[in-house]
């Protein structure tokens, strides 16, 4: 869905939508290091910030799926050393900003990419322990 949703904020943004878009991912960057709990409202606001800059209806409603993977995906991995998820939401940012669908949608897939990574790494080291 997010890699769709990226592209498609990429063609239809406005400045309001960036502006949430850049605050959203600069509560990422202060939620760094602190509870899950803040790093998973901070990661939802800007996953829902992507979806309402698509201005499709059907979108903007998928953070209701959304919403349940991000905080079990979030409160799993915190504590464990994992990919810092800030540079890969800021390059779908700047895909958007720059109105380019194709790299927007690039960007999305290869934050989805990490995120899978981080909790297969998450999941082999509590098997392992």
């Amino acid at each position: 869905i997010e890699p769709a949703a990226a592209g498609l904020a990429a063609e239809r943004r406005t400045d309001e939508d960036l502006v949430e878009l850049e605050q959203a991912l600069e509560e990422m960057k202060n939620a760094r290091g602190g509870s899950a709990h803040d790093s998973a409202g901070a990661d939802l606001r800007f996953h829902q910030a992507l979806l309402g800059a698509t201005h499709n209806e059907l979108f903007a409603q998928m953070s209701i799926f959304v919403e349940p993977a991000l905080l079990i995906r979030d409160e799993l991995v915190h504590g464990h050393e994992v990919t810092d998820p800030v540079p890969s939401h800021g390059r779908v940012v700047e895909a958007i900003i720059a109105q380019d669908a194709d790299a927007a949608a690039d960007a999305a897939r290869a934050l989805l990419d990490d995120s899978v990574a981080d909790v297969e790494k998450v999941l082999t080291e509590e098997h392992d322990a």
